[in-house]
């Protein structure tokens, strides 16, 4: 028996179907030094969800309790910000950029896997609340060379802020980080942990990429500020990705902060445009409350749903138009067949040509399914999208399925290896099988427990 199937990958840049498919990545110049492993793409356990299409494995970040908070929450300096950069030469960017609205930098991103994020209880979260400083910030980069050329929106945070930063130096203070700068040297994590819980803003430099820090930064009550990258980063424009099995574009170091988390406890600028970090420091400064406990989780009820098979579904399913929206769902009427997932939590919506199925979804606040692929890679799904077909071919090819408009021509999906959330094509409008989700939960739909 084969035991390929039993096989997980540990995926810290995500690999999308094309360049897992030998035959399809080697043909359409998709094949890379990773990937082409022909497995499930699900199989590839990546710590953030660049896409769907793999499995979200995650990581573990503290949760503080309500004593802690208030703790945190007390002991906060309104004007400290640490920066995210513990190298000097993450530090370097000519100054004058941060002068000039428009100017356009490049770095891609990745990481996805997980990693463990200690969770904080309402106790902890109280505490950390009233120990914050309200001017004081930590610069996230600790390597010297990370800092250099930063000096322009630096000077605009020094204005505000008190400035803490982590570089590692041997012997003398690297020259890349400004005087200004209250440098810790490399800090044990306990002692990160300290100065995150007293500091109110966390600020990245763009590299590293979707790394944890930011996540354990928020946990202990700052803000995360970051850079929003113009254009996206990609294998295209950056070194960092060439060769990487994946096509995603990145829209800032951390697109997973920006997207799942947001404001208040993120915020995403453009670091070029010297009037919109300097509006984004003071909305900071006039931020108030970081760590206030939530309302609990809702706990599970005792029923339970049971895993489906991987059969095809059952012909002839019917599609019908949800209330104010443009997306279909599985007709109430009709039987569903057994799918985890549930059939019930599918939205099938029609992406715009040139988009894929992960930024149709995220644009109408739903995640995209793979697992729902198999339910709407039928000419019932085409119908119910009032799709005009001049031919219908099954075909092998990674954005299927999909049509094109203007040829009027429909192509399924035939081979389930290549069902991708990620594929996209100018010449198509792909069918995408979203799902809804729980706050806070992605991983789970909304009739998910």
């Amino acid at each position: 028996m084969s035991v390929v199937c039993h096989i997980r990958v540990i995926d810290t840049f995500g690999t999308e179907p094309a360049y897992n498919h030998e035959d399809y990545a080697t043909l359409h110049g998709y094949r890379t030094n990773w990937g082409y492993w022909n497995l499930n793409s699900r199989q590839y356990m990546t710590m953030f969800p660049h896409t769907p299409d793999n499995s979200f494995m995650g990581f573990v970040s503290e949760e503080l309790n309500n004593t802690e908070k208030r703790s945190i929450m007390q002991n906060k300096v309104n004007n400290m910000a640490v920066v995210y950069g513990k190298e000097a030469s993450m530090w370097k960017i000519v100054d004058s950029v941060y002068h000039s609205i428009g100017h356009k930098t490049h770095t891609p991103d990745n990481s996805f896997m997980g990693f463990v994020s200690e969770e904080l209880n309402n106790t902890e979260k109280r505490s950390i609340m009233q120990n914050k400083v309200n001017n004081m910030a930590v610069v996230y980069g600790k390597e010297a060379s990370m800092w250099k050329g930063k000096e322009g929106f630096l000077q605009i945070l020094h204005r505000y802020m008190e400035v803490h930063g982590t570089v590692y130096y041997e012997t003398q203070r690297p020259p890349e980080v400004p005087a200004y700068v209250k440098n810790h040297g490399l800090l044990p994590q306990h002692e990160l942990q300290m100065l995150l819980r007293k500091a109110k803003l966390f600020i990245g430099f763009g590299f590293p990429y979707e790394g944890p820090a930011p996540l354990e930064a928020i946990a202990n009550g700052c803000i995360y500020l970051q850079p929003k990258f113009h254009p996206p980063h990609s294998s295209l424009n950056h070194e960092f990705f060439r060769g990487k099995p994946t096509s995603r574009e990145v829209s800032s170091q951390h697109p997973y902060a920006e997207q799942y988390i947001g404001r208040p406890h993120v915020m995403t600028v453009d670091y070029n445009n010297s009037q919109e970090f300097d509006t984004a420091i003071r909305e900071i400064m006039n931020t108030k409350d970081f760590c206030t406990p939530e309302a609990p989780f809702p706990p599970a009820n005792s029923s339970s749903s049971k895993l489906g098979s991987s059969s095809p579904a059952s012909p002839g399913p019917q599609f019908v138009l949800l209330p104010n929206s443009s997306a279909l769902t599985w007709a109430p009427n009709t039987s569903a067949p057994t799918a985890w997932p549930p059939l019930s939590s599918l939205r099938l919506l029609a992406s715009q040509e040139g988009k894929s199925c992960v930024e149709a979804c995220q644009r109408a606040n739903l995640v995209c399914e793979p697992a729902l692929f198999r339910f709407v890679n039928n000419k019932e799904a085409l119908r119910g999208l009032e799709v005009q077909c001049e031919v219908v071919e099954a075909e092998v090819n990674h954005v299927f399925p999909a049509f094109s408009v203007l040829r009027r021509e429909c192509g399924l999906q035939k081979d389930p290896l290549l069902y991708s959330c990620a594929g996209h094509s100018p010449k198509y409008r792909r069918l995408c099988p979203c799902r809804d989700y729980r706050r806070g939960q992605v991983a789970l739909c909304r009739d998910c427990l």
